[in-house]
Parts: C-alpha cells; sequence; structure tokens
C-alpha cells in the first residue's frame, strides 16, 4: 500500500464533510484496499492498495470532484533527551532546522521523535544522535484490524471476543470466540492468528530496511575520517608506493573489513502489542 492524500479540485476541501467523505471513499474502494490514516491540511490522508487506485481516481462526492496525490515518504528518528536538558528549548530548536518537517510533542520514554523532510533521517542533529523511529504493531480496537488506530478509523465496529458487529462492552457472548480477521477460534488479540503474523512480518521487513539503512549511514561516516588519513599518506608518493599503501588499506574482502571495523550498535526493537 502507498499513502496518498484525498484532496478536492478546483475548491478548499470541505473539512465539515470529512468523515462522510471518508466514509465513502472507504465504501467505494472497500476496507480491504484501503486504510485511513488521519486528516491533514489539505484532505484526506489514506494507504490505498495499488489494485484500487483506478477506481479511487474516478471518487466524486456529492458536487466535489476529487484527485489523490501521492504523498512523499519522510524519515522519522528518535533522540534520547539528556538528563536536566531544557526539553522546549531542544523542541524549538529542532523545529528550527531546515530538514525538519516536524517535532512530536509527546515525550516517551525520554525521547523525542521527529520527522525530517527526507528519506533518510540524519545519523545527528544539534549534536543528539538519531535512531530511527521503529514501527510497532497495531491493531485498532473498534474495527479490530492492524495498521491503524481507533481514533482514525471510519470502520464499522467489531467485537474482538466474537466478531459481532457491536462494541466490546456490549458484547454478550465472550465465551464464543471467533477472530474478526481470520474467522479462527480466538480472539482478535490472540498472537498466533495467520492474519497478524503476517502482519508482524511486513512490521519486521519495514524495520530491519531501516535499521540496515541506519547502520550503512554509520559506516559510511566513520569511514570518512579514515579516508582522510588515507590521503594524506598518499601525498608526494610515488606509483609504487601508492598501489602498496592501497593494497594494504582495502583488502579482497572489504565488506569483511567494513564489518571488523565498524560496530554501530543498532537500534532496539519496540515490543509487539
Amino acid at each position: 500500500m502507498a499513502s496518498f492524500c484525498l484532496t478536492t479540485v478546483a475548491v478548499i476541501f470541505p473539512r465539515e464533510k470529512a468523515k462522510a467523505i471518508g466514509e465513502a471513499f472507504i465504501k467505494l474502494l472497500g476496507s480491504e484496499r484501503v486504510r485511513p490514516l488521519k486528516e491533514s491540511k489539505a484532505g484526506l490522508l489514506f494507504k490505498i492498495r495499488d489494485d484500487a487506485l483506478n477506481q479511487a481516481k474516478h471518487f466524486s462526492f456529492d458536487r466535489f470532484d476529487f484527485k489523490l496525490i501521492a504523498q512523499t515518504k519522510l524519515a522519522r528518528g528518535v533522540i534520547q533527551v539528556p538528563k536536566n536538558a531544557d526539553i522546549d528549548k531542544l523542541k524549538n530548536d529542532l523545529k528550527n532546522k531546515s530538514n525538519v518537517e516536524a517535532v512530536h510533542s509527546g515525550l516517551k520514554n525520554n525521547v523525542i521523535t521527529v520527522t525530517f523532510k527526507t528519506e533518510n533521517a540524519p545519523t545527528n542533529i544539534l549534536g543528539h544522535n538519531v535512531k530511527p523511529a521503529l514501527l510497532a504493531t497495531l491493531r485498532c480496537f473498534k474495527c479490530q484490524m492492524f495498521g491503524h488506530a481507533s481514533n482514525v478509523c471510519n470502520n464499522n465496529a467489531k467485537c474482538p471476543h466474537c466478531a459481532g458487529n457491536h462494541s466490546h462492552a456490549s458484547c454478550t457472548t465472550r465465551h464464543a470466540r471467533k477472530c474478526a480477521n481470520c474467522g479462527g477460534g480466538h480472539s482478535a488479540a490472540y498472537k498466533g492468528c495467520p492474519i497478524y503474523l503476517k502482519y508482524q512480518s511486513t512490521i519486521n521487513s519495514k524495520n530491519l530496511k531501516v535499521t540496515n539503512q541506519y547502520i550503512n549511514n554509520l559506516q559510511a561516516i566513520n569511514k570518512r575520517p579514515y579516508l582522510a588519513q588515507i590521503a594524506k599518506q598518499l601525498v608526494g608518493k610515488s606509483e609504487t608506493e601508492i598501489l602498496s599503501i592501497l593494497k594494504n588499506k582495502f583488502p579482497e574482502n572489504e565488506a569483511q573489513y567494513n564489518i571488523e571495523h565498524t560496530t554501530p550498535t543498532p537500534p532496539e526493537q519496540p515490543a509487539s502489542t
């Protein structure tokens, strides 16, 4: 699924009708092919499956015509807040950086989450190390689907116990277990659910990708001073001497050399919920 903003053509997005527009859009495409994210200044943000894009481009509501705008993927990073730090000043300083899109107000486990204007987060900003913000598994407590929270959900309520069309609090048959996602004989919270395991595998793959990118960035940064030192050693040397120095500095198995000389600590994986 890719992220898109559903916005109006030629007129300002009718924010008072945002809920009705979102519900109509999901009804048109089907909840299995589109997932609501949040409202934005321009319209509504959704994740849309590739096979639904053509139909989504022809969506209309009331007297409004709409268009889809692909959303650039922005990197998110976390900064460990030092003890006794002036948090408000740190946040303001971050907001004033040209490569920062947003600084998230929530302060959890002594970290600040920052959204950058680039696909890859820097490894350091304002003298603070930046680690990638890893994804955690997320289940909606309203419709029980994975990947979004109940505060942005436009789907009908599903019971996590019996998969009935009612809320958790209204369930009168909690002994009859049925999963709202796979139809199996367990609750929607069961970590062995095949739908959950597939979703968790996707999350793990995404986290592995950003973690590897983070490690590669660290390796590149750690290698820069090393290359500068080599350059100084080559000044005034003969061709034979240069070849000898480079051969010693860059063995045939350079990948193994990088691993042995660069040992960054990967970010911790978040606990599954």
